[in-house]
């Protein structure tokens, strides 16, 4: 029984990841800018996969550094802390 309940469990849980990447691919074909695509993600994580905490990089080329361009949950001041370069993380501790 308990193998059952965790199989279906885990099915669900599929049927929710493909729901939304099929959904990010649709807000990815949707929206024009890239900062909008972005954020209907951070969304769409937020609202289907109940992520609280997230953040989408971009790299600065000038500065070799991955800089967070999209946040959720993050202040405005940890994500503007918010920075990597090479394999090195600096920025907000994480809470737990």
């Amino acid at each position: 029984m308990k193998k059952e309940t965790a199989s279906l469990s885990g099915l669900k849980r599929e049927i929710s990841e493909l729901t939304v990447l099929y959904e990010v691919s649709k807000a990815i074909n949707t929206c024009v800018k890239l900062e909008d695509v972005m954020n209907a993600i951070m969304s769409l994580l937020h609202e289907k996969m109940g992520m609280e905490r997230g953040t989408l990089t971009l790299l600065d080329v000038k500065t070799k550094e991955l800089i967070i361009e999209i946040a959720h949950g993050l202040e405005q001041n940890e994500k503007a802390r918010g920075r990597y370069r090479g394999r090195t993380y600096r920025g907000p501790e994480r809470r737990e």
